[in-house]
């Protein structure tokens, strides 16, 4: 059970983190050159939450580790929620 849901994390993960890319280059198209670069580092901050979260899950389900996989999975949405938050509330 612990692996379907790790499995269900990373395609949620994956999909929240590419709605959260996008949102990042959407807000970049009337930016100033400061934006911007804030805006280079989120996605590159991002793509790495991505990359660590689904491929440490990868390797923890491999590995038998169902439960540090699905925890690994779930941790880019949690930076995707928080990002937002932070561009919600924040006026640049």
């Amino acid at each position: 059970m612990l692996k379907a849901l790790a499995i269900f994390l990373m395609l949620a993960a994956t999909l929240a983190c590419l709605t959260m890319l996008t949102f990042l280059m959407a807000g970049g198209a009337n930016a100033s050159p400061k934006q911007i670069t804030q805006l280079k580092w989120m996605m590159l901050a991002t793509g790495l939450a991505w990359l660590i979260g689904v491929g440490g899950g990868i390797v923890a389900l491999c590995t038998s580790r169902d439960a540090l996989g699905a925890w690994l999975a779930a941790s880019p949405i949690a930076v995707v929620i928080v990002a937002f938050i932070i561009l919600w509330v924040s006026e640049w």
